[in-house]
């Protein structure tokens, strides 16, 4: 594994990793996920992107090109479908915190954004992580991306045991 770039918060140090399938990197950090189903992170720390000590079991994602192509690898729609609540209509910047309906038996979720210049971003959260780990209420993220400003697009999809739900109906908003 190779990486480089400016390197002021370590997150090129990643010379030690093996058994890499997939990578995601930010400015200022870079997160890789292990054919175990573990994940390593190196770089800036400040909003927990690099806390993942803890994750494990996770499944590799594939690229998606549009939210109306967005697949993940396992089709088996065991889990039941999330329900976007926030942000919808204008927000007042481009860090909302995005909630949806928690869905019963969830362990994670996947929650994938497009900004207003079509880039996406996407990212897993453990129920626990989004403040509905008993199935029931509302979720929450607060995930450590900026957003550019313009016409953006959300959506979220529930995984259990048994498998990944549906994607949910697309939310716009702008900022």
């Amino acid at each position: 594994m190779v990486a480089v770039g400016d390197n002021s918060d370590h997150e090129c140090k990643v010379h030690g990793w093996g058994g890499i399938a997939q990578v995601a990197a930010g400015s200022l950090y870079t997160v890789g996920l292990k054919s175990d189903g573990t994940v390593v992170a190196v770089g800036d720390n400040y909003y927990g992107q690099c806390n993942v000590s803890s994750w494990t079991g996770i499944g590799l994602a594939s690229a998606v090109n549009s939210l109306e192509s967005a697949t993940i690898a396992d089709e088996n729609e065991a889990a039941g479908a999330a329900r976007p609540v926030y942000p919808s209509g204008v927000v007042p910047d481009g860090n909302p915190v995005f909630t949806w309906e928690a869905v019963p038996d969830a362990t994670k979720y996947y929650l994938l954004i497009k900004d207003g210049d079509g880039l996406e971003s996407g990212l897993w959260i453990s129920a626990e992580q989004a403040g509905c780990a008993g199935g029931t209420g509302v979720c929450t993220a607060d995930p450590p991306i900026h957003l550019e400003a313009g016409a953006c697009s959300w959506q979220v999809r529930a995984y259990s045991g048994r498998g990944y739900g549906p994607w949910s109906a697309g939310m716009d908003f702008s900022f």
